[in-house]
């Protein structure tokens, strides 16, 4: 199975969004369900534990967790990483997806750091997760 990943483009005739094809990589098996599984692909297929800024990927899954596509919304410099809602709102419409899973790469934090810190890293995706739930509940 191919991993497609793509960018989000503007039409500059019609000024709408749509999908480009940026690479397709060859890799094993077409579902992943577990977390770890998802880690081990991104691993694999964009080396991010060799890289020394940190990165941010959005893959998006249909429901049964099969991959419709990976995106790289993020790429920052040794010690951040921006995103946005809409962001990553309008690729999972654009793909259609299900199920979305947000990958960050953190270069600056090594495994050893207190879990506290690691819980303080993660809340802004918590609340960005909350407040998407909220628009799509409506």
């Amino acid at each position: 199975m191919n991993i497609n990943t793509y960018d989000l483009v503007l039409d500059n005739e019609t000024k709408h969004c749509s999908l480009r094809l940026k690479e397709s990589l060859p890799y094993k098996g077409e579902y992943r369900s577990e977390p770890l599984q998802i880690v081990e692909m991104v691993k694999e297929l964009f080396r991010v534990d060799e890289m020394a800024d940190e990165f941010a990927y959005l893959i998006a899954f249909n429901g049964r967790m099969k991959v419709l596509g990976v995106f790289e919304i993020g790429h920052g410099t040794g010690n951040a990483c921006l995103l946005d809602a809409r962001g990553i709102f309008m690729r999972a419409v654009y793909t259609g997806a299900s199920c979305v899973v947000l990958v960050h790469m953190l270069a600056s934090v090594a495994p050893n750091v207190p879990q506290q810190i690691k819980s303080s890293l993660v809340f802004p995706f918590s609340r960005a997760i909350y407040l998407i739930n909220l628009l799509t509940a409506s």
